[in-house]
């Protein structure tokens, strides 16, 4: 398992024993999270919904878990007690020691003086790998729960497995466009690394209009009207632009920039990878060749000529009949002559709208391709592309920001000629990310690279009778004494009826 382990997730603190040899423990862990100090500090304490105690379930409040584990510490505290009863004993002391290294750390870097909304800067958040977070100046109480997790934010995830400055912004569908800059946030996260450990991410949340401020300020080509500059992550997703509008901020790139996304793919800056769900879901599309029912087999006049057909299917459709009769709960119908059809179940209203329900489209399975893009082998490149007019080229230049001043970071600058839009031009290519339906990989590309399964080199529990075929298909053919008892039991029943 080792092999397939992130690096992050092979090592960790083991703080369970050096917190607990500590003989004033609890008394010292009660002042650390409820004291006075406590009271004084800026900012918000959010603890994760695991069930910690045996009072917590994933849908405890921060509230909830503070004081299960308060409570355990007090009664440890009045009991003389070393170690955890009824709480976890390995999670809960990670969680207090997160709760004592963050206070330390914010201590030391002053991070407890007030936030200036003027300066752009929102929140500064930071979470621990045990469960705690502490959000400055503060959250709002009611919308805790969406960052109580702190495995399950994306700032989190995306910064153990990036060694550098994470740069993000939300993500957006075609459909949802943002007009201005005033919803729009940037969130900037690092993990902090000591040795191979991460016990912690930072992250701090900016207004988009400071941030795009800063970086085009600092980049003099990209105060020229005449070109354009883009900022785009190692997936491919615009964060950033230097033109007025934000509406494709949050897009991926080769939605609104296809050839230039085309040209980088191909200089090597973005890798390209093809992944085939073969379990996806689409909506389902009525079809208008045929109004027959396509489950039904139409038997062709060989099969009526075949006595061996002939037979299975009356001794399947008497089954099937029987089988049906005994789940609804009347057997003795099987035999009757009149069934009456149970119409005053429904009045008329409910069963016009469960045949409009039964109309809708619903979901049917399907194939869907998705293209993934991600940093290639080439940190940097230029080119150009054709803009459509007579003689008509764009130029562009792309590299990566990893520079000795701000380290390493996920993010491309993409510097390219601004489209005339005074002259009439063609459309740009559109590369698309969403996966899209498709109808699976062509045979002939999968004989390019055959995959064969594995067969065991003896067969198990061989039969002198069995097929030689591992696994294999077995054909059975019916007993004619038993069609022959089936036939007439099932003709005397369709007379019965």
């Amino acid at each position: 398992m080792a092999i397939v382990q992130p690096k992050f997730d092979l090592y960790e603190f083991q703080v369970a024993n050096s917190i607990l040899s500590d003989n004033d423990f609890a008394s010292t862990y009660i002042e650390l999270v409820g004291g006075k100090d406590e009271e004084k500090r800026i900012g918000t304490d959010v603890y994760a919904n695991w069930e910690l105690c045996p009072g917590l379930s994933s849908t405890s409040t921060s509230e909830e878990v503070l004081q299960e584990i308060k409570q355990e510490l007090e009664e440890m505290k009045s009991n003389s007690l070393q170690e955890f009863k009824k709480c976890d004993p390995i999670m809960v002391p990670c969680l207090l020691f997160d709760i004592k290294v963050v206070k330390e750390f914010e201590t030391d870097n002053d991070i407890g003086c007030s936030f200036d909304d003027d300066d752009g800067l929102k929140y500064l958040m930071i979470a621990s790998k045990c469960g705690y977070t502490h959000i400055y100046p503060s959250w709002d109480e009611d919308d805790i729960a969406s960052v109580q997790d702190p495995w399950e934010q994306t700032y989190y995830q995306r910064s153990l497995y990036f060694d550098g400055f994470v740069f993000a912004v939300p993500y957006k569908k075609d459909d949802h466009r943002y007009e201005s800059g005033d919803d729009l946030e940037v969130t900037i996260s690092m993990a902090i690394r000591v040795r191979e450990v991460i016990p912690a991410v930072m992250s701090v949340i900016l207004t988009y209009d400071q941030f795009a401020t800063i970086w085009t300020n600092n980049v003099e080509s990209c105060i020229n009207s005449s070109i354009i500059c883009y900022l785009i992550d190692d997936g491919g997703f615009l964060i950033s632009t230097s033109a007025d509008t934000t509406i494709d901020v949050g897009r991926f790139f080769g939605m609104f920039e296809g050839d230039i996304m085309s040209a980088l793919t191909d200089k090597g800056v973005y890798d390209k990878e093809e992944l085939y769900d073969f379990q996806a879901s689409c909506e389902s599309v009525d079809s208008i060749e045929s109004f027959g029912i396509k489950s039904f087999y139409v038997p062709t006049i060989a099969d009526f000529l075949n006595f061996n057909y002939v037979v299975t299917a009356a001794s399947w459709s008497f089954v099937k009949q029987l089988f049906y009769q005994i789940l609804s709960g009347d057997i003795l119908s099987v035999f009757s002559q009149t069934t009456e059809l149970p119409y005053d179940l429904y009045t008329t209203e409910e069963m016009v709208e469960t045949v409009e329900e039964s109309g809708k489209p619903g979901n049917e399975s399907c194939i869907k391709l998705q293209k993934l893009w991600h940093f290639g082998r080439v940190a940097s490149a230029e080119g150009n592309v054709s803009d459509c007019i007579q003689g008509g080229i764009r130029q562009w230049k792309a590299a990566r920001l990893n520079t000795d001043d701000l380290n390493a970071t996920n993010m491309l600058l993409v510097i390219v000629d601004a489209p005339d839009n005074s002259t009439t031009t063609c459309t740009s290519k559109v590369l698309r990310q969403e996966p899209q339906q498709d109808s699976g990989p062509k045979p002939e590309d999968e004989a390019k690279y055959p995959r064969y399964r594995r067969r065991p080199k003896n067969c198990f529990f061989n039969h002198s009778k069995e097929q030689h075929i591992c696994s294999g298909g077995i054909t059975i053919s019916p007993s004619f004494w038993l069609m022959l008892l089936v036939v007439p039991t099932f003709l005397l029943q369709q007379r019965l009826m």
